[in-house]
């Protein structure tokens, strides 16, 4: 019986990592963790992660750069003033028609309600038979 082959330990797959995970990996560097990485994208801390395990964040590159570039000047480090930085450099993803796209994100659907001497109130709620509805009106 011949012997079991050894796993590989993951050297080679420090040298892939994309752009996203090595920019992340200097901010890191600088004492920033993933959760606040995260913040100053205005993304889930998950999101952060993915670009080492999965090699996601390609889209953002741009914002990475001009916030290691800032952090390294020694410019200002506080996660708001980084995070307006970055989110001149982000981009939404858009329709064919050049609109913002809905990406993951829940339909509102608009209620209206008269309450009391004839004013008016709008309650904004999320359902799939709201959607449904939405539908059947267009």
């Amino acid at each position: 019986m011949t012997p079991r082959r050894r796993r590989a330990t993951g050297r080679g797959r420090r040298a892939q990592r994309n752009e996203a995970a090595r920019l992340t990996e200097q901010l890191m560097a600088e004492g920033f963790s993933k959760k606040q990485v995260g913040e100053i994208l205005g993304r889930n801390p998950s999101l952060v992660s993915q670009f080492f395990t999965k090699n996601k964040g390609g889209s953002f590159v741009e914002a990475l750069r001009a916030v290691v570039q800032e952090v390294q000047a020694g410019g200002p480090r506080g996660i708001e003033a980084l995070k307006a930085l970055a989110a001149a450099h982000i981009q939404p993803r858009l329709t064919r028609e050049g609109k913002r796209a809905r990406v993951r994100s829940r339909d509102v659907v608009r209620a209206e309600k008269t309450v009391g001497k004839g004013a008016e109130r709008h309650k904004e709620w999320t359902s799939t038979m709201a959607r449904a509805g939405k539908r059947s009106r267009r």
